[in-house]
C-alpha cells in the first residue's frame, strides 16, 4: 500500500466514524490535496483491488470499508473444530431450533 493509499484509507475511516457515511470524491480530493477526482478514482480502485474497501457503483458516497480479517494462521485445526462444535450446539439449543425439532446431544 502506498503512502497516498494509506492517507486516503485513514481519511475515509475517520470520516465514516465521525459522520456515519462515506466522503464524496470532492471531499477525498480536497483532503489529499490533489488536483483532480481521477486521482481519487485511481487510489480507490487500487484499494478496492487490495480488498480494503468495496464500492457500490451508480450510487453517491458509495465507499464501504472492509473490516480487517484476523490472522487465523496461528489457530490450530482442533481449536477451529471445537469452536465450530460449540457454536453449532448453541445454535441447536436456540428456541427456533427446538421449533423445527433439531436435537443435538452434547
Amino acid at each position: 500500500m502506498t503512502a497516498a493509499e494509506r492517507r486516503l484509507l485513514d481519511y475515509i475511516t475517520e470520516f465514516q466514524v465521525k459522520h456515519r457515511y462515506a466522503p464524496s470524491f470532492e471531499e477525498m480530493r480536497e483532503s489529499l490535496g490533489i488536483a483532480s477526482k481521477s486521482g481519487v478514482h485511481r487510489l480507490l480502485t487500487s484499494l478496492e483491488r487490495q480488498g480494503c474497501l468495496v464500492r457500490e457503483y451508480g450510487r453517491k458516497r458509495n465507499v464501504k470499508l472492509v473490516p480487517e480479517r484476523p490472522d487465523l494462521s496461528a489457530i490450530s485445526d482442533a481449536d477451529i473444530a471445537e469452536e465450530f462444535r460449540r457454536r453449532f450446539i448453541l445454535a441447536a439449543a436456540s428456541p427456533s431450533a427446538r421449533k423445527i425439532g433439531l436435537d443435538v446431544a452434547a
